[in-house]
Formats: C-alpha cells, sequence, structure tokens
C-alpha cells in the first residue's frame, strides 16, 4: 500500500490524507479538523471513507484500519485532555 498523500492542509485548522487507488485494496480519505470549542478549548473531528475492492485482502485491511484507527483517536484524545503537545 502507497504512503497516505495530503490532499489538503491548512496549519493549525485541518488535515486532509488520502491514499490507495486502481489497483489497490481500498481508497481512503482521513480527515483531521481543530474546531475552537469556546474560550481555551479546542475540539478534534476526525472522519474518514474507505471504499473496499471485495478479497480477503480488503477483509483484512478493513479490520486493520479500524483497530488502528480507534487507538489513534483515542490517543490523540488522551494527550489533548492531559494537555500534552
Amino acid at each position: 500500500m502507497p504512503p497516505w498523500n495530503v490532499v489538503a492542509l491548512e496549519p493549525g485548522r485541518a488535515l486532509v490524507l488520502e491514499d490507495g487507488g486502481p489497483g489497490e485494496p481500498a481508497h481512503s480519505a482521513w480527515a483531521f479538523v481543530l474546531q475552537e470549542a469556546g474560550p481555551g478549548s479546542t475540539r478534534l473531528i476526525a472522519r474518514s471513507r474507505t471504499d473496499y475492492q471485495a478479497g480477503l485482502m480488503s477483509a483484512i485491511l478493513r479490520r486493520t484500519v479500524e483497530l488502528v484507527g480507534f487507538v489513534m483517536e483515542r490517543g490523540i484524545r488522551r494527550r489533548a485532555e492531559a494537555g500534552e503537545h
């Protein structure tokens, strides 16, 4: 699987990544947006979308991506709530 490509970047505000395409088991986009939520507070919005081709590799990839996304987003949340940078 090729590396993620940055398709949109607004420093301090948003990052959109994309990977896959023709001949790959999946085509994915992942967006991370920071939204002001009040004085001294910021909300992280993470959204992803993946189109998988049929097959065993895609089934394995789907489960792996879901697990990695879950762990990564929980880690970001933990660090943000603890005030880590």
